[in-house]
């Protein structure tokens, strides 16, 4: 967020995030069911007041809120962010989201990765390493071939089309994103209650104070 603030990112680059990055996060504070005033308690240490408003934006599927609050550690520490980056930016900028559960899952003890694209799965894609992890598709080989050749094609200054031809569109005309999926397309992300994100902020220093008081007050 400074570098978007201090004037973006002034050579061309590419940048996303997965479609479930929150999952990783949120089972490593809860393993079990989370109600309704577990939830917003939790909204309200990361976000003081402004808790109450972001509460509804993410509601339930059931009783559980876990799912709810994946999603919105997701919007609020990865996506939004990167999309206000990306907005800032000075020189071109080709914006992803790897939407592909992977066949074997780097955290096969998080159930909630057995069928999600949590952080950093794409990686053994970027690199072509899915020997690494035991992934052996065919299909998921042609998406991680397809994925480096559009890095390497980056860096040589040539057009990003992969392996497939379909062309990547830079993210400057018309905020599109490619998605990285075993059929790869070009989409433009429709994520209404960002707006309310955005107005109340990004900046983790304040967060970081609640939490710490937080901890003030529990350990008295």
């Amino acid at each position: 967020m400074a570098s978007a603030q201090n004037g973006g990112l002034n050579k061309p680059s590419i940048i996303g995030t997965n479609a479930d990055e929150g999952v990783l996060l949120v089972a490593g504070l809860a393993n079990q069911p989370v109600g309704r005033i577990v939830y917003g308690g939790v909204l309200s240490l990361l976000l003081g007041d402004a808790g109450s408003r972001v509460l509804p934006l993410y509601p339930a599927e059931g009783n559980d809120y876990r799912p709810a609050m994946e999603r919105f550690v997701t919007d609020y520490l990865f996506f939004r962010p990167n999309q206000v980056l990306a907005r800032a930016a000075k020189a071109p900028v080709y914006a992803y989201e790897f939407t592909h559960p992977p066949s074997v899952s780097l955290w096969p003890n998080v159930p909630g990765c057995k069928d999600a694209a949590c952080h950093s799965e794409g990686v053994p894609f970027w690199f072509h390493t899915l020997d690494v992890v035991g992934i052996k598709s065919i299909e998921e080989d042609a998406l991680s071939r397809d994925m480096a050749q559009r890095w390497g094609q980056f860096v040589r200054g040539e057009p990003l089309t992969g392996t497939t031809g379909l062309e990547w569109p830079q993210f400057l005309q018309g905020g599109q994103y490619l998605r990285l999926d075993i059929s790869p397309s070009a989409f433009q992300p429709d994520k209404p209650q960002c707006q309310t994100l955005d107005s109340i902020g990004y900046e983790q220093k304040a967060t970081l104070e609640r939490i710490d008081r937080g901890r003030t007050l529990q350990n008295r």
